[in-house]
């Protein structure tokens, strides 16, 4: 048996002002680089530079708590990096590791780890750090920009969360549309359609393409359900019935 590991990190690029509202994650991500500066011109006592930062850094967290609409839950939590590891198992090989020719995968595992920055309470500590800098109280200001990182919530997705994600959303998706809130419904089946794209890494072959043009779907309909709504909980209930299918295979083994 030979195990290879796969490793794939995507990371959030920071946003320029231009890309506000469209690039959230990288927004979050520019409150991380402008804490990190404003926390190195802290050291040197440096004013100028330190409200600099810290003020870019407080423009993006207000640019996302404005962005982010009043019934979504606090505090706000935006994705800054996903990584995924993949363990392939490789039967028959060779006795010196190798792998043969026609080697096949006898199973892969899958783990994803996520990291969302609370920006509720970064921006917060920007405040409170800004006020800190202004007194040149620089132990306040450093330890207000150091919890910043800390704000930094990481989860682990291993086997099949993301379906039981999937199908949690696409429910919610489905209770919005018989409450009549089609527009509302758009954003449950954008994120089924990010689960089911995490799916996808967990499943190869057959499965993962089926995944892959459900996902598809998905997210094609996300954008349409505000106009075209007719028989949009049929809709939902079909790709429901496959994440349930899909969701009981993986469980009951």
């Amino acid at each position: 048996m030979v195990r290879i590991f796969f490793f794939t990190v995507i990371m959030a690029t920071v946003g320029a002002a231009q890309d506000i509202p469209q690039n959230i994650p990288g927004l979050a991500g520019g409150i991380l680089a402008q804490s990190k500066l404003a926390q190195q011109a802290v050291l040197q006592h440096d004013k100028a530079a330190a409200l600099d930062h810290i003020r870019q850094g407080s423009a993006s967290a207000a640019q996302i708590l404005q962005a982010t609409p009043p019934s979504a839950p606090r505090p706000v939590l935006v994705r800054i990096y996903k990584s995924t590891e993949t363990t392939t198992t490789y039967a028959p090989a060779k006795r010196n590791g190798r792998l043969k020719k026609y080697a096949t995968a006898a199973g892969t595992e899958t783990q994803i780890t996520t990291g969302r920055l609370d920006v509720s309470s970064a921006a917060t500590r920007l405040q409170d750090a800004e006020a800190a800098v202004e007194r040149d109280d620089w132990t306040t200001a450093n330890s207000d920009l150091r919890a910043i990182p800390e704000s930094v919530i990481q989860t682990t997705v291993q086997g099949n969360m993301p379906l039981l994600e999937a199908r949690q959303n696409l429910r919610l998706a489905k209770m919005r549309v018989e409450e009549g809130h089609y527009k509302d419904a758009a954003v449950p089946l954008r994120a089924a359609a990010d689960d089911l794209a995490d799916y996808e890494h967990l499943s190869p072959g057959a499965l993962g393409q089926n995944a892959e043009y459900f996902r598809q779907q998905i997210a094609n309909y996300a954008g349409t359900i505000a106009k075209n709504h007719q028989d949009a909980a049929m809709q939902i209930d079909y790709w429901l019935g496959y994440v349930d299918k899909w969701y009981k295979e993986a469980t009951t083994g």
